[in-house]
């Protein structure tokens, strides 16, 4: 086989007639233009003289291709173009090409006494054989063995004209969005075995290939494996609702559709899992709306049609709505240091009690702080860092996960008072004056009190006199001659009230004695002359004299009725 070649005639002693031939393949047509250049070649010493023969020929393949061969002169060792002509012959189905070839040069000549009419020859050639590009691959299927493992298949069908010699496996990976050749099969091989991972999905392609070149590459169907589980998943609660939020770990690319949705299940007070919904396969969130009260455990999946990923599952979540404020709170004393508070709890399902919160007030402080939380269920509570002479109240209220209800108050509690302190009496002119430090915070009554001293006994106490709670001080306008004083603060309650404090024994001014040893006495003198009295002050409570007054009269005169 061959696609050029020169075969040449001597038809008489020194002359040849020669074809030059070529070939060129149109591949794809299955044919073949062959060119042939009709040559006269006299070798050295052969001289030639040869007019135009117009009736000159080519057959290509039994063709036959007419032209006028030009004059010839030579006097030897020369080679002369007669003409060229071209065919277009078809190649067998199998791309084969058997033909011949015949030239004929009418010379009608007479050479060395010879005469010659014409010179022809022929040849038969067999062409280089044509081979087209392989038929495509068809039925090109991918099926999925396991997550490791998938098997590509495909037909082919390959003829003489068309062989294969091999086939190319390429792999398009979701996770790349690029083709990757993963395999090279011989020519009787249709089928290839990948090795692949989870959480992909994957299309194969092949082509066919012989010495003229390749096909064009024929795709498989899409083929997935198993995809990766949601991660970071969590559960919250937002109003009435439950927000589920997750992180997506299975490959995602525009225009593909990969993982077909992601499964949502939802277990409610541990009764087992029912499916709430699909969402979408690139969704990251899931507002369950007003599912009601109670605890919940999500689990999501991710969904590749048939197959699917394992379950992530939130931690449980309870659901529940701001609780209802107890009622009836309510503060009783033990002891100064021992109250105890109690009220009503009003919990409900979708209202549940997870704990109390107990707030005191005082009257030092004159605000509210936090002082206990304790357990949802209590209905009591026994403080015992209060101290005497405070007024309480406390306040209570629910909470639990979803917020807090409002406080609910009791009513004021007080303990012992304080008891009054440096209690003191001192005479002011005729009345006494009590005086005492008042340290008691709480008290909302002083109660004073006095006994008499009569004979050098003291006699009962009595003569209440209750005074403001902040009072430190009395003025007795109608005090005793001799006498003493006890205070206490009172806060209500009739069983709350300090000690008493005393004060020592206090005499009030009393009149004095009349004077004695006046001097002069009963004796007249003379009016118009300068007198001195003199006298002694009698006193009973022992106080000094203040002011006098003195009568005179006239010697056998009435006294006047006013000091003179």
């Amino acid at each position: 086989m061959a696609m050029s070649g020169s075969p040449s005639h001597n038809f008489y002693g020194g002359y040849h007639l020669i074809m030059d031939w070529t070939a060129k393949h149109n591949v794809m047509a299955n044919t073949s233009t062959v060119t042939v250049t009709l040559k006269l070649k006299a070798d050295s010493g052969w001289g030639l003289q040869v007019g135009s023969r117009p009736s000159t020929y080519v057959e290509i393949d039994g063709t036959k291709k007419t032209f006028t061969a030009p004059a010839v002169s030579t006097s030897g060792g020369t080679t002369h173009t007669l003409g060229t002509v071209s065919h277009t012959v078809n190649h067998d189905s199998g791309g084969y090409k058997t033909l011949t070839l015949k030239a004929y040069y009418f010379l009608n000549a007479t050479i060395g006494g010879t005469y010659i009419e014409k010179a022809e020859f022929s040849r038969v050639i067999t062409l280089d054989k044509i081979t087209q590009p392989p038929n495509l691959p068809t039925n090109v299927t991918a099926s999925r063995i396991s997550d490791t493992s998938c098997k590509v298949e495909w037909a082919h069908v390959a003829t003489t004209l068309r062989p294969v010699d091999k086939f190319y496996v390429q792999r398009w990976d979701i996770a790349t969005g690029t083709w990757a050749t993963r395999g090279t099969v011989g020519k009787t091989t249709k089928t290839y075995t990948d090795t692949t991972a989870a959480n992909r999905m994957y299309r194969y392609r092949v082509k066919a290939e012989n010495s003229y070149g390749g096909t064009e590459y024929v795709n498989s169907n899409y083929v997935k494996t198993t995809p990766a589980a949601p991660s970071n998943v969590s559960l919250a609660q937002n109003g009435n609702n439950m927000v589920l939020n997750w992180k997506n770990n299975h490959p995602a690319r525009s225009g593909y559709t990969y993982v077909t949705g992601i499964r949502i299940q939802v277990n409610k007070d541990g009764g087992g899992y029912s499916t709430l919904t699909t969402v979408g396969p690139n969704d990251t969130t899931y507002t369950h709306i007003n599912p009601g009260g109670g605890y919940y455990r999500y689990r999501i999946r991710a969904e590749a049609d048939s197959l699917a990923s394992d379950y992530a599952t939130t931690a449980e979540v309870r659901l529940a709505f701001a609780p209802d404020p107890p009622t009836g709170a309510a503060v009783s004393r033990i002891s100064d240091d021992r109250l105890i508070v109690s009220w009503t709890n009003n919990p409900t399902t979708e209202k549940p009690y997870d704990y109390i919160n107990i707030q005191r007030w005082d009257n030092v402080t004159g605000s509210y702080y936090d002082l206990q939380t304790i357990t949802g269920t209590a209905t009591s509570y026994t403080d015992t860092t209060t101290q005497g002479n405070r007024q309480y109240r406390y306040r209570v209220r629910a909470e639990n996960s979803a917020g807090n209800s409002s406080y609910t108050e009791t009513g004021y509690q007080n303990t012992t008072p304080a008891k009054p302190t440096g209690a003191a009496a001192t005479r002011v002119d005729t009345n006494v004056k009590v005086t005492w430090g008042n340290p008691a915070t709480n008290a909302t009554v002083i109660r004073l009190q006095r006994c008499e001293k009569i004979n050098g006994e003291w006699g009962e106490w009595g003569d209440d006199v209750t005074l403001a709670g902040n009072a430190v001080e009395y003025l007795d306008v109608t005090p005793l001659l001799i006498g003493k004083y006890r205070v206490r603060a009172e806060a209500p309650g009739s069983t709350l009230v300090s000690a008493w404090t005393e004060t020592g024994e206090v005499a009030t001014i009393q009149p004095p004695a009349p004077p004695s040893h006046l001097n002069p006495d009963n004796t007249p003198f003379d009016a118009g002359q300068e007198k001195k009295f003199t006298w002694q002050h009698n006193t009973i409570d022992g106080t000094g004299q203040t002011k006098y007054s003195i009568r005179y009269r006239e010697q056998g005169a009435s006294w006047p009725a006013t000091p003179q």
